[in-house]
């Protein structure tokens, strides 16, 4: 029996939960896929099974690859996976913790130059390697970001 454009983009949807992928590889707009489940209550529930078993498909390949880094001697997955999974080794985070990561790649200040000469590229070089700052020639209210 002929599958219907529905159950085929169900099936998609299990694969990846993602709509806009299952949508094209089934040749379908979102739009329309909306509208099923505004339509039919039926469609609605399959869809929300479909995108429970497309996350669960998702993991389980994620979870794979971690497993695969770990086999192979990665540093790194090993320690992104006993901080996630074991609770032995779950470091106590201040309440703070996020807000502190979030804001601490912020930008205070931005310098730009601008040369006009080669020696001044080369001298203002010599400078920075010698530990030596140097301004000259420009002042930061000439530049406004």
């Amino acid at each position: 029996m002929k599958k219907n454009k529905r159950e085929i983009f169900l099936e998609e949807l299990g694969k990846t939960s993602n709509v806009s992928v299952a949508c094209e590889k089934v040749g379908l707009s979102r739009q329309t896929v909306y509208r099923w489940k505004d339509e039919s209550r039926e469609f609605d529930k399959k869809f929300d099974e479909a995108i429970t078993l497309g996350v669960d498909s998702v993991n389980d390949l994620a979870e794979s690859r971690i497993i695969t880094k770990i086999k192979n001697g990665d540093y790194p997955a090993c320690k992104y996976w006993l901080d996630n999974h074991k609770k032995d080794y779950l470091r106590p985070r201040p309440p703070d913790f996020w807000e502190r990561i979030t804001n601490s790649n912020k930008v205070d200040r931005i310098e730009v130059k601008m040369y006009t000469k080669r020696e001044d590229v080369e001298k203002d070089k010599r400078d920075r390697e010698n530990g030596v700052e140097s301004n000259e020639g420009w002042n930061e209210e000439d530049i406004s970001i």
